[in-house]
């Protein structure tokens, strides 16, 4: 799980990094590595470790960020 929070930071990151630049179609670069973040979170929400709350999965959606 700690893998896919760092790889989604990263996505993170780039997104931002694209944001600041502001080269060539830098929205779209932005857009797909914010995706790809989220995409990375969801594929591995269900592998969050035991006693972690229902609510503290669900936070891993698409519609609550």
């Amino acid at each position: 799980m700690h893998l896919a929070f760092y790889k989604a930071a990263r996505c993170l990151a780039e997104a931002r990094g694209e944001v600041k630049r502001k080269k060539r179609m830098w929205r779209k670069c932005a857009e797909v590595m914010l995706d790809e973040g989220i995409r990375i979170l969801e594929q591995d929400k269900d592998k969050l470790p035991e006693g972690v709350p229902e609510r503290g999965r669900e936070s891993f959606s698409k519609e609550h960020i």
